[in-house]
């Protein structure tokens, strides 16, 4: 997995990043100022953790770009899978899921995957429901039967 560090310019912010890797047990390919290979995929636990960890010292982890299209399509997953009585918006909760605008990752989204994200949720949604319908009526069906 690869990861990139926002504000980590020096050595003394290198040492940190390092420090907080091998408390955490993660192992690295390789290392650069702003840019770090791991051995393995961080789960969204490790991925928070860690983040939360650097941003203590001034350093954010930033996503690069393909992940970033796969935070935004597990969030509208989540968000439609979300218990209904939700008081969160779909825009309120892709940034507070990503920790950026709406706005910019909505322009992202649009010019990776050629639709923006609310497209994206209602494809989804309409989907979801075509799907308890049939089997609302499968489950009817057999109870006739």
């Amino acid at each position: 997995m690869e990861i990139f560090i926002k504000n980590m310019i020096c050595h003394g912010s290198k040492v940190i990043v390092l420090f907080e890797l091998r408390k955490m047990g993660l192992d690295y390919i390789s290392f650069d100022l702003g840019k770090i290979e791991l051995v393995r995929d961080l789960t969204p636990v490790e991925l928070d953790k860690l983040d939360s960890t650097l941003t203590r010292y001034g350093l954010k982890i930033v996503l690069n770009e393909s992940n970033l299209v796969s935070v935004i399509r597990s969030a509208v997953h989540e968000f439609i899978n979300e218990d209904p009585g939700t008081s969160l918006t779909l825009i309120s909760y892709v940034e507070q899921k990503t920790d950026e605008k709406f706005s910019m990752l909505n322009t992202f989204f649009r010019r990776e995957t050629g639709f923006p994200i609310e497209e994206y949720y209602l494809e989804l949604r309409q989907e979801a429901i075509r799907i308890k319908e049939q089997s609302w009526s499968q489950a009817f069906s057999e109870q006739k039967a």
